[in-house]
């Protein structure tokens, strides 16, 4: 970023030719070895971001753009971290009563307005898989608030309830659920544990 010579201020950034995530659900679930792939590469970048004292808080497919590489394995990059959060020193104006961040993918702590770590993202990235394996969000409603309240006070419906023809690696689906719990302190302690 900088200022030119005639007073124009720019800012350049990296070219991602590729589809938002959101896009490529458009066409359904991912295959299991696919979506795993593809979590586990936004879990290492959150890891970064994490160990660094930022906190995304609006993780969501639309936030994800995949990119295929020379030799055919995609590489996927978190993007807009508008409502980023530094976790120190930070003034954030969740605290002045406004909520942030997407509907289908925002933690009950968002949603309560209560303040908001990293285990935040960790439940994202639950939204993210259950999204990504079963072609659908675990809460849904008709409308922004309805989904909100969702997370707050549904249970996470089983994968089978979503997608009885989803075959998942024994495990995966406790570890969704251990994201999603609705008690932050109940998530993984990090993203290196997730």
């Amino acid at each position: 970023f900088g200022d030119l010579d005639d007073g124009r201020f720019f800012l350049a950034m990296e070219y991602i030719e590729g589809p938002r995530l959101s896009d490529v659900l458009r066409d359904g679930p991912l295959p299991c070895e696919r979506a795993l792939g593809l979590v586990i590469q936004i879990a290492g970048g959150l890891r970064y971001a994490h160990k660094r004292g930022v906190v995304h808080r609006d993780l969501k497919p639309s936030n994800l753009l995949i990119r295929q590489k020379d030799d055919g394995s995609e590489l996927i990059k978190v993007v807009d971290f508008g409502l980023v959060k530094l976790t120190e020193n930070d003034q954030s104006i969740t605290r002045a009563g406004l909520i942030l961040g997407s509907p289908h993918c925002m933690a009950p702590e968002q949603v309560k307005g209560q303040p908001v770590d990293h285990r935040a993202d960790i439940y994202a990235i639950g939204i993210l898989l259950f999204r990504t394996l079963t072609g659908q969000y675990p809460f849904h409603g008709p409308n922004s608030a309805a989904t909100m309240i969702a997370h707050l006070n549904q249970p996470v419906p089983s994968f089978f309830s979503v997608a009885p023809e989803l075959v998942v690696p024994d495990g995966l689906e406790e570890a969704v659920r251990k994201c999603l719990d609705k008690d932050p302190t109940k998530r993984f302690d990090s993203m290196k544990e997730v």
